[in-house]
């Protein structure tokens, strides 16, 4: 059980990490983060994922919606869309972590031999990343998809692997 305290904090951490790094810069960084703000915007003030006609939301139809639709909820209940973009991305960082350290432990069959993976895994700075962009999500997504295909949950890991598919196609 320490194990799985141990794997909580590094994503507390990772989060926190992310969160102080996002938030010292005012904007937001390269395109992928405003894309995703139209249509976050978008789908909490029309409480729609349909593209209308004559509008060019990039990130709403016909790509997939989930994770504008995923942080178009908070944005609707706290406003600040900047912030909830930073925050929520972050957050979405740190789960990975904690993804990662179930999924470990699951193919190990050893938790100590998952928290050392999911150190390893905590300490690449390639395996996560800062920038605001659904691949955040499909990562946690297919994470979980391992863990229920290896605990033979077909149907559901089917899910989640569909799941993917309506977060990031490139990542599936």
């Amino acid at each position: 059980m320490r194990y799985v305290w141990i794997a909580i904090l590094l994503g507390i951490i990772l989060s926190l990490v992310y969160i102080q790094g996002e938030c010292k810069y005012q904007y937001l960084h390269d395109d992928d983060p405003y894309l995703h703000a139209e249509g976050i915007y978008y789908i909490a003030n029309t409480l729609s994922i349909s593209d209308p006609k004559g509008y060019d939301i990039r990130y709403v139809d016909p790509y997939p919606f989930m994770y504008d639709l995923l942080l178009a909820i908070p944005y609707k209940l706290f406003g600040h869309l900047q912030e909830v973009m930073k925050i929520g991305n972050a957050l979405l960082c740190g789960l990975a972590i904690f993804l990662f350290y179930l999924f470990a432990k699951e193919l190990f069959k050893n938790a100590k031999k998952a928290i050392i993976a999911t150190f390893v895994i905590f300490c690449m700075p390639c395996f996560m990343s800062h920038f605001i962009w659904s691949q955040t999500l499909a990562i946690d997504l297919v994470l979980v998809t391992w863990y229920l295909m290896l605990k033979k949950y077909n149907i559901l890991a089917g899910i989640s692997a569909a799941l993917v598919f309506m977060c990031q196609p490139s990542v599936a």
